[in-house]
């Protein structure tokens, strides 16, 4: 499955192991009725659970796990690709244009991470602006 099952599998107090895994699946962007076929239920219960709002909360805190570890990993790929590139740009033994393409390849990564970091700052800082609003 994937690498935030441990954890969930602490949430047999509050959840079934079928609720479990549903929220497994859902995290994973599986279709009800293919979570129905697989855990051999009814969509109607998938949906009922889907209700609930301690299952909301798990699927919630589920997909959010799911969100970070891929942007982790996003990050760490963009770190190593980053590298070679830089490898290509300074390899004399390269190319001109294959050093230029490399360079442009660098800028261009440079600019897609700090317009995340942007939107991230915005979005901690849209958060914090709810917050304050509701209270």
């Amino acid at each position: 499955m994937s690498d935030f099952d441990f954890d969930l599998q602490d949430l047999s107090e509050d959840l079934t192991s079928e609720q479990i895994q549903a929220i497994v699946l859902l995290a994973s962007g599986e279709k009800i009725v293919t979570i129905a076929e697989r855990l051999n239920i009814s969509t109607r219960s998938v949906e009922k659970w889907r209700k609930n709002p301690k299952f909301k909360s798990y699927l919630r805190m589920a997909m959010a796990r799911m969100f970070e570890g891929a942007i982790a990993e996003l990050v760490f790929d963009v770190r190593t690709v980053a590298a070679e590139l830089k490898l290509i740009a300074l390899d004399r033994n390269q190319p001109a244009r294959v050093r230029v393409s490399a360079i442009t390849a660098i800028l261009s990564t440079l600019d897609v991470c700090r317009q995340w970091e942007l939107d991230d700052r915005l979005a901690k800082l849209e958060e914090l602006n709810y917050a304050v609003d509701r209270n």
